[in-house]
């Protein structure tokens, strides 16, 4: 295996959540030690990361939800005084309609990733849809064939080669349970 390609992360969360019928809220906190080579912890070369993130969810009806998130990372390393940060917005609405026959999702984000050095400068964006659809009892207790659909673009202003899309598709049927 090749050595440098090891990355060994450890990490603490906390959270605090709120649920209403109609409503609800996540604030979440985390800490990571990313150590990207062996004896990292010992001289000091790992990287920090704090991660903030604000969760919203609310269904104005029964088949309707929306949830907006937010989100903000800052990574330090203390050897080389780098640091980025990364603030990030996502929003999900979900439409599930007859009994949940079927259900409709579709997400929408948005990061931009800034480096105190002037060497990281990333724009991504990303929207995808899904399509889910319980076929009933075919294999399992309820099945579901599920079409995803995902774009996702990330434009690199430092390293413009860097910059690429992506689109995906994929087709599944998820058995739960026999």
């Amino acid at each position: 295996l090749d050595v440098s390609s090891l990355r060994v992360i450890k990490n603490a969360t906390a959270s605090l959540n709120f649920n209403r019928s109609q409503w609800g809220a996540t604030f979440a906190s985390r800490y990571e030690w990313i150590e990207s080579e062996p004896g990292a912890t010992l001289n000091n070369q790992g990287t920090i990361a704090f991660t903030n993130t604000l969760v919203g969810s609310y269904r104005p009806f029964d088949f309707l939800s929306v949830n907006p998130n937010f989100s903000i990372r800052e990574e330090r390393n203390a050897y080389t005084g780098a640091r980025i940060e990364t603030p990030r917005t996502e929003l999900i609405f979900a439409y599930t309609p007859l009994r949940d026959a079927f259900r409709l999702t579709g997400t929408t984000s948005f990061a931009r990733g800034f480096g105190s050095d002037g060497l990281n400068n990333v724009r991504t964006f990303g929207t995808a849809a899904a399509l889910d659809w319980k076929i009933g009892k075919f294999l399992g207790k309820d099945d579901v064939v599920s079409f995803n659909l995902n774009y996702n673009q990330q434009v690199d202003f430092i390293s413009p080669g860097n910059s690429h899309n992506d689109l995906s598709g994929m087709l599944l049927l998820k058995i739960i349970g026999f």
